[in-house]
């Protein structure tokens, strides 16, 4: 791991500081680093700023100087904290009014204080908020298709065939999931359940990236990223993943080599201690690391000199980490990890239930009506496929945008010596 650097994270001039010092650690000269593929992974805002410096000296016959050389793709974790925060927003509600059924009210069922949405800061925290809230919301449709919404749940779990089973997953998919039931909900002027059917398909997404990423899957992970592609049109704050993700989607999956795709999408999620099931993302393994250097830079004292933390502490905090595990094994303690899981109890659920009964928050109650509901939510990924279809149709301005900007020149094994742009 390279230490610390001191660079400006938000201009050009911090970008170029940043590519010198990976030089000079690594020990190479520029021509060398100028002239062999380089693969910078970072943020929206860095993504952007490099692309910003590629644009401003192209064109540029010259590596060093038209840094051609270097592609970038986004850190996965800042892509699914920035997609969940958007989606949590999106459908979090107004809690000044009683009767409003957005996420605000479901959590305030399990427990949870809701009166201001989750902070992308506290990422793990508004994960596990949107993980509780989907999953009671499924158990509750769930509930309703069996007509046992009353029902109280104890430790006793109910007996059920296989067949069951999957003649209830279907029946609750066709009630509440499938896309004909999302038109049937349409046609209600109460937007309560068309609401409730988005919000799961969204929390849906969220849920399934973070699942994936945990277990390595990176296939998952490029699926839900499809997704977020097109979802990115039309959700507030979110227009330069409009254009970046889908960027980085054809560069690993079209442009690139069909062996440098599978070597960068490995590379994009590992496991720190090995272990099977724990799997992040490099920039959330970055995050913990730039943990550790806050904690001992406000913990050695007023007046610690940026140097000695850039020069000792930064490249030391792994080593020493290891030599402590190391020590542990040896001296034959066993190695406890602390794992966040995603728990809820039995008198959460049942409180979420009662509350899913007492609002109709399934629909199933005919006639039962309530003022002061929630607006309709927007449909993001219907309305992104239409602004892309527009877009199309105007001549493809925004979707000419997705091209990589990189252009790499590789021989293609079905062409004979010819190269394949």
């Amino acid at each position: 791991m390279l230490k610390l650097m001191m660079a400006s994270d938000n201009s050009l001039s911090g970008i170029a500081d940043v590519l010198e010092g990976i030089t000079q650690q690594a020990n190479i000269s520029p021509s060398i680093f100028f002239s062999e593929l380089r693969v910078l992974e970072g943020d929206l805002a860095t993504c952007s700023l490099i692309e910003s410096l590629r644009a401003l000296r192209r064109p540029n016959n010259y590596p060093h100087e038209s840094l051609e050389n270097n592609f970038t793709l986004l850190g996965a974790s800042h892509v699914l904290w920035n997609f969940a925060q958007a989606l949590n927003l999106l459908h979090h509600g107004n809690n000044t009014k009683s009767s409003n059924t957005g996420v605000w009210r479901l959590l305030a069922a399990l427990g949870i204080p809701s009166n201001q949405p989750t902070s992308k800061k506290d990422f793990n925290l508004m994960i596990a908020n949107m993980r509780r809230v989907h999953y009671a919301t499924i158990l509750s449709m769930i509930m309703a298709t069996k007509e046992t919404s009353n029902r109280i749940l104890t430790e006793e779990k109910e007996e059920m065939t296989p067949g069951d089973i999957d003649d209830l997953v279907d029946k609750v998919y066709e009630k509440f999931m499938s896309v004909n039931a999302l038109e049937k909900a349409k046609e209600d002027k109460d937007h309560r359940l068309t609401n409730l059917m988005l919000q799961v398909r969204d929390f849906a997404t969220v849920v399934e990236c973070d699942n994936a990423m945990r277990t390595g899957e990176i296939g998952r992970v490029l699926s839900m990223w499809r997704l977020w592609s097109v979802m990115a049109h039309s959700i507030k704050g979110l227009n330069k993943y409009g254009i970046q993700l889908p960027q980085m989607l054809l560069l690993l999956t079209e442009a690139l080599p069909e062996g440098l795709q599978k070597v960068l999408w490995h590379s994009l999620l590992i496991s720190p201690t090995g272990r099977p099931g724990h799997f992040v993302a490099k920039d959330f393994y970055l995050e913990l690391q730039n943990y550790w250097l806050k904690y001992f830079f406000n913990r050695t004292g007023t007046g610690t000199k940026i140097l000695r933390l850039v020069d000792k502490i930064s490249i030391n905090v792994p080593t020493l980490q290891k030599i402590l595990r190391d020590a542990q094994g040896e001296s034959g303690k066993k190695q406890i990890y602390q794992s966040h899981k995603c728990k809820m109890s039995l008198v959460d659920l049942n409180s979420f239930l009662r509350m899913a009964e007492q609002y109709n928050l399934c629909c199933v109650k005919e006639g039962w009506k309530m003022k002061n509901l929630k607006e309709a939510t927007t449909n993001v990924l219907s309305k992104g496929f239409s602004s892309l279809q527009e877009d199309y149709a105007r001549g493809g301005i925004k979707i000419q945008k997705f091209n990589p900007s990189t252009v790499l020149d590789h021989p293609d094994e079905n062409a004979g010596d010819k190269g394949q742009l």
